[in-house]
């Protein structure tokens, strides 16, 4: 019979040899770990190397194509289609014509100027921003279709701080009698200095303090004569409106004094507290002159023809341009950057 000793060796070996077993299935397991993170490692980085080296199929070709096509979807292509309001609408509030030229410069500034009641702005349409909206507002200022006209719409609210300009009837709801799409562009660069009028595809705020931008007219994605500019922060996101350039640190203060003022009712049945509290009349826009012709220019070519020139007939400048008419209509309702319609006007109001 074993003695305690003998019983206690026994025992001990035993230990030893559980230890030992449990040991080696610890280090078999961590092996199998290593090897199976290895594995995976491999495979992702296989993975990688094979999606970046295919070859492309006609499906991946489809989506590129389409992804292009919707990225520049809103940018007009040259000529510039400004398109008169239908016969059943009513009259331009004044009389104008569309612009005549319907391919304008696509780069470079004009400096214009505002001149409130309350003071003047200097602003700088960017043509590269949108090239047929700033030929189309040149247009009307040249033909003192701001002139003497209210800026009827004004919002105090903490996310949207705008002054809305450019109907003739002060109600929000007229225009030129034509109207022209949307552009899309990039994000104005907010600058107090009045100097830049630079772009940032990275700013995250598509429509910073001192941005001048167009009202889409009710039905979207069309624009006619009015204009608001962004004078304190305001939450439009990426809305869609056709940013035109931007206002000069002298002219912000005097649209922020214009705001300090506060506001009453508009003309709208609802009551809604959107009109300045002290009467603002736009008394003109003035742009140089040699802005409204301004036309891209057609590339020439260096060959020589041995080809006798054709002799052309000067025609008669009487003559009456059927492309460029009086519009019969107005603009149909505009609608205010963002919001609720009320029910009588048609224009949108901002959003709480």
């Amino acid at each position: 019979m074993p003695t305690n000793q003998q019983r206690r060796d026994a025992a001990k070996r035993k230990l030893e040899r559980q230890l030992v077993k449990r040991q080696e299935r610890q280090r078999s397991r961590r092996r199998q770990n290593i090897i199976a993170v290895v594995i995976a490692g491999v495979v992702a980085i296989g993975a990688v190397i094979w999606f970046v080296t295919r070859p492309k199929s006609a499906a991946d070709d489809s989506a590129s194509t389409d992804t292009s096509t919707a990225s520049s979807a809103e940018t007009p292509t040259a000529p510039c289609v400004y398109t008169p309001a239908g016969a059943d609408a009513d009259k331009a509030v004044k009389a104008v014509t569309v612009p005549a030229n319907t391919d304008p410069l696509r780069t470079g500034t004009v400096d214009a100027t505002v001149t409130l009641t309350q003071g003047s702005l200097g602003i700088t349409l960017d043509r590269s921003l949108a090239p047929c909206a700033v030929n189309a507002f040149v247009s009307l200022a040249s033909q003192k279709f701001y002139d003497a006209t209210s800026c009827h719409r004004l919002t105090t609210d903490d996310d949207l701080k705008i002054l809305q300009c450019g109907d003739p009837s002060g109600t929000g709801r007229g225009g030129p009698g034509y109207s022209y799409a949307n552009e899309a562009n990039p994000p104005v660069v907010s600058d107090t200095s009045g100097t830049s009028t630079e772009t940032s595809t990275a700013t995250p705020n598509q429509y910073p303090v001192g941005t001048i931008a167009m009202a889409n007219t009710a039905a979207g994605g069309a624009n006619g004569s009015q204009f608001f500019i962004v004078y304190g922060e305001s939450n439009l996101g990426s809305s869609g409106y056709t940013k035109i350039g931007t206002v000069n640190a002298d002219g912000l203060a005097v649209i922020e004094q214009i705001a300090a003022k506060g506001t009453v009712a508009g003309k709208s049945a609802s009551g809604a507290l959107d009109a300045p509290a002290e009467t603002v009349t736009v008394t003109s826009i003035t742009v140089p002159e040699d802005a409204v012709g301004a036309v891209e220019p057609v590339a020439t070519s260096s060959e020589t023809t041995d080809v006798l020139p054709t002799e052309v007939l000067p025609t008669d400048t009487a003559a009456t341009d059927s492309s460029v008419t009086e519009p019969p209509a107005s603009d149909p309702a505009v609608t205010d950057p963002a919001g609720v319609t009320p029910a009588d006007t048609g224009v949108t109001t901002a959003a709480q």
